[in-house]
């Protein structure tokens, strides 16, 4: 598609993701002129230091990131071999963490400072979680590809993630995706599976349990409707499991014979729990965040400041305080200091994006556009910076039109520096 805007008007949000650079001559040195932030694909707090957080890009290979005050401001650490599908952080030993893909699992043992991949061409990991009991042990959901379809998977490593055992669901020969797991924090032999089967054109939620490892699995799907997305266990009441979908969040107390939906509209693609009121949940989605503290039964939207957030890839409620909530979005990172009600970018140090264009508007140096994957085209009128100091650059995002987010490259008219041509990859 080639969508022609005649004289954009600036947006007052600034920019979210791009790197540039410029270079000095005489130095040969290279400085980031921004925009700041991009995609996150995965988001976690250290368990052994609250003001750490951790995210990983949604590029190829992953961008790991590192902040020291909670996402104040973000310091990139190294690239992670293979795409981030899933990450998670051992408990007992914040020192070793797993970051899980498409073919590919990662292990760092000096927190993210070095990592190592293991190919497995057959696997996707779409979760994970190590052992409460035994770190040696690691839990994963996801798919398997036996050579004609992807099959809805648990997959288990008793060797920190060198090797790995499968099983496929049961009644589930048709394609299956296992996008959620969740594991008992008092007893890891309680196992839980979601995701969704599709049967011709049709597609069906599924949720299983084991109560012995994994040796055998019980469908306890019941009346739960939507693609399952995320799957929680009550730590202070293991009976009451959490199931969020397309179609709402699902409540047991039963450990899944029966289901209740909860009240009003909430959906989303990741659920998190306050460590230190159960009661209280939260659901991420696409620029919004859902609310509930009545354990599940209702829940309330919140917006304010997510307007550019993107799809929610991580969640997280501060374990020092629980006002604090952290959201890793396709478009950035936010952060919430009143319990998820208002939402701040925070995206200092975080460059994420993938460029598609940049250009310089003809006769108009000071003038330059820049267009990156999945958000769309931002604008700078000072891309040197004040008195030269690249650190200075600002940048605008120029408003949305039609369905052009993935632009893949754009053209200034030659007469007029306000007549763009972008073009989307989409279609």
């Amino acid at each position: 598609m080639i969508s022609r805007r005649r004289r954009p008007i600036a947006g007052v949000w600034l920019a979210t993701a791009i790197l540039l650079c410029v270079s000095s001559v005489a130095a040969q040195t290279w400085v980031s002129i921004g925009p700041e932030g991009g995609a996150v694909a995965k988001l976690l707090q250290d368990p052994a230091n609250n003001n750490t957080l951790y995210v990983l890009s949604g590029d190829y290979p992953a961008s790991f990131y590192k902040s020291t005050n909670k996402g104040g401001n973000w310091n990139a650490v190294v690239r992670v071999q293979g795409s981030a599908a899933s990450f998670a952080i051992n408990g007992k030993k914040a020192s070793e963490m797993y970051m899980g893909g498409y073919s590919n699992f990662s292990v760092s043992t000096n927190s993210g400072t070095t990592w190592t991949s293991n190919y497995h061409y057959n696997k996707t990991f779409y979760a994970l979680s190590v052992d409460s009991a035994n770190q040696s042990i690691l839990h994963a959901s996801g798919y398997e590809w036996n050579g004609t379809r992807a099959v809805m998977a648990y997959f288990k490593s008793t060797n920190k993630g060198s090797s790995w055992t499968s099983t496929g669901m049961p009644g589930t020969a048709d394609y299956g995706y296992a996008n959620a797991l969740a594991v008992d924090p008092k007893n890891s032999k309680n196992i839980w599976v979601g995701g969704y089967i599709r049967v011709g054109d049709n597609t069906f939620p599924k949720v299983f349990r084991t109560t012995n490892s994994g040796t055998n699995w019980t469908d306890v799907t019941g009346t739960i409707t939507g693609f399952v997305e995320g799957i929680l266990i009550d730590s202070t009441n293991v009976k009451r499991v959490f199931v969020l979908t397309y179609g709402g969040v699902f409540k047991s107390t039963d450990n899944g014979t029966t289901w209740s939906k909860n009240s009003g509209s909430v959906y989303g693609y990741k659920l998190t729990q306050d460590p230190k009121n159960k009661n209280t949940l939260y659901a991420g989605y696409y620029n919004q965040v859902f609310k509930s503290t009545d354990g599940g039964s209702n829940w309330t939207g919140y917006t304010t400041g997510l307007t550019l957030a993107g799809m929610c890839n991580g969640l997280c409620v501060d374990r020092g305080n629980s006002l604090n909530i952290f959201y890793g979005g396709s478009m950035g990172f936010y952060r919430s200091t009143d319990g998820g009600v208002n939402w701040n970018a925070y995206k200092s140090g975080l460059l994420l994006s993938s460029i598609t264009s940049v250009k310089i508007a003809q006769g108009s140096p000071q003038l330059l556009y820049a267009a990156f994957a999945g958000d769309g085209l931002y604008k700078t009128t000072n891309p040197m910076g004040k008195a030269g100091m690249p650190e200075a650059v600002s940048w605008t995002r120029l408003p949305t039109f039609y369905d052009c987010h993935n632009l893949t490259d754009l053209q200034i008219s030659p007469t007029d520096p306000n007549v763009l041509y972008a073009f989307e990859g989409g279609g």
